[in-house]
């Protein structure tokens, strides 16, 4: 760097420790209420076998198939519902607790305009 370049700084933001965490651990209770969201449902029938109810996403509308599953789809959408606001709550309340540091840096490398015509090689 020459003695009369200016000196260009810049802000770097990052996560810390325990706000990764907590994200990571919210990121698992987002895909086990994705899982109790479309998870196909089942309910043993009078003979033993399955009955398919379908899922939390896309419940029976039928009065047959609606009085076989019962509240099973209702359940599970609640438990999609209540993993969904607990990985809020995680991710949110860790990235409020722990925070993210911010440091400021000296830029470095080459921040020379390109001009035109010029290829990258020669900067």
């Amino acid at each position: 760097m020459a003695e009369n370049e200016p000196v260009e700084y810049r802000t770097v933001v990052r996560l810390s420790i325990g706000s990764r965490v907590t994200l990571l651990i919210a990121s698992v209770f987002v895909v086990a209420a994705a899982y109790m969201f479309w998870v196909p449902l089942s309910v043993p029938n009078a003979t033993g076998g399955p009955f398919g109810c379908q899922s939390a996403a896309n419940p029976p509308a039928d009065p047959f198939p609606k009085s076989v599953c019962g509240g099973i789809n209702k359940e599970y959408r609640y438990r999609a519902t209540a993993l969904l606001a607990s990985a809020i709550l995680v991710g949110g309340g860790g990235y409020l607790f722990f925070g993210a540091e911010r440091r400021r840096e000296i830029r470095t490398g080459n921040h020379r305009a390109t001009v035109p015509g010029e290829t990258t090689a020669e900067l």
